[in-house]
């Protein structure tokens, strides 16, 4: 059964498994949402592309939501991109203001991985 993203449990699983305890952006340890701790550290799910679940068939030409267009991220990165595209988001007082900036080089591979793959080849 999915969630209420539409995302299949197999593919939620398989991404948590892979990017879990940290956050794919900022690389912070998650906590498990509302099981304790701030909510701005709650795992969450993110759609690595800008415009979310119901803006796939319509942009990506089909692509559909697996494990190479998805994340877990902290809910406060996910709530600071909302729909900003990757690249934009990048060049936000939130991630250019960090200690360790986040920015292209700095996130984690699945988040690269969508780069090099989605972003670079739409350009």
């Amino acid at each position: 059964m999915a969630n209420k993203y539409g995302i299949p449990n197999k593919v939620e699983k398989k991404i948590r498994k892979r990017d879990m305890p940290y956050c794919v952006y900022c690389h912070k340890r998650m906590t498990i949402p509302k099981r304790g701790g701030s909510r701005r550290n709650w795992a969450t799910i993110e759609h690595l592309n800008e415009r979310g679940p119901d803006f796939w068939d319509e942009k990506w030409n089909g692509i559909r939501l697996n494990e190479n267009n998805l994340a877990i991220c902290c809910f406060s990165c996910n709530a600071s991109r909302g729909q900003l595209n990757l690249y934009k988001w990048f060049t936000s007082s939130y991630c250019m203001d960090r200690k360790v900036k986040i920015g292209k080089n700095t996130v984690a591979s699945p988040v690269k991985k969508f780069l090099r793959k989605y972003i670079y080849s739409k350009q």
